[in-house]
């Protein structure tokens, strides 16, 4: 009996670290989440990481058909339970025809920092601000996340590396002090500037 409880719980560890070596389970266990730092990208597939690296880690996601075409075009995968059953991507990585990926887009709560807010959530666009600290500054005349209109965006620089994150529900505000705890973060995108880089 005693052997048969230790077999159980060794296995049991090894599943949880399986699950942590590629993103964890949700607290309902339906949609994985993967954890992504405002520096580097994902922990799993850091920016200016190797494409196909990328596609490894979203090999039990849903693929959907690419964004745009010809030069840069971004790799979609529906991750969460919701993104799948809407067959909308929730993480756009471009550019997909390149050997290696510098922006990643986070559309769902399935991606969380590693500060533990996760993208779509109430009040993360107020946590994300505080997580970000001094580099944060709120940025008019974005594009607004719904693809229509100008926005204000949650902006931050990291040597290289650019943060742009938007709201649907708070489309515009003044300052970071302005953001409300309503305020949720629906669109994370993270850019490494590169020569390789094509925008436009």
């Amino acid at each position: 009996m005693k052997a048969a409880v230790a077999l159980a719980l060794g296995l049991f560890v090894l599943a949880v670290s399986a699950v942590a070596a590629s993103g964890s389970q949700s607290a309902g266990g339906a949609s994985p989440h993967y954890v992504f730092s405002f520096k580097q990208g994902l922990n799993g597939a850091r920016l200016g990481g190797a494409t196909t690296g990328y596609k490894a880690l979203f090999r039990k996601a849903e693929e959907l058909p690419n964004i745009g075409g010809g030069i840069c075009f971004g790799l979609a995968y529906a991750v969460s339970a919701d993104a799948q059953k809407a067959r909308k991507p929730d993480v756009e990585l471009y550019c997909g025809e390149k050997p290696k990926i510098f922006e990643a887009h986070f559309n769902s709560s399935a991606f969380c920092s590693t500060g533990g807010t996760c993208v779509g959530t109430p009040g993360s666009l107020k946590r994300f601000a505080a997580e970000l600290k001094g580099a944060a500054e709120a940025v008019q005349g974005m594009d607004c996340v719904s693809g229509t209109g100008k926005c204000t965006s949650l902006y931050a620089v990291f040597g290289l590396v650019n943060v742009e994150i938007g709201s649907a529900n708070c489309r515009t505000f003044k300052s970071l002090a302005a953001i409300g705890p309503q305020c949720v973060a629906s669109a994370v995108m993270i850019y490494r500037e590169t020569f390789q880089r094509v925008t436009g």
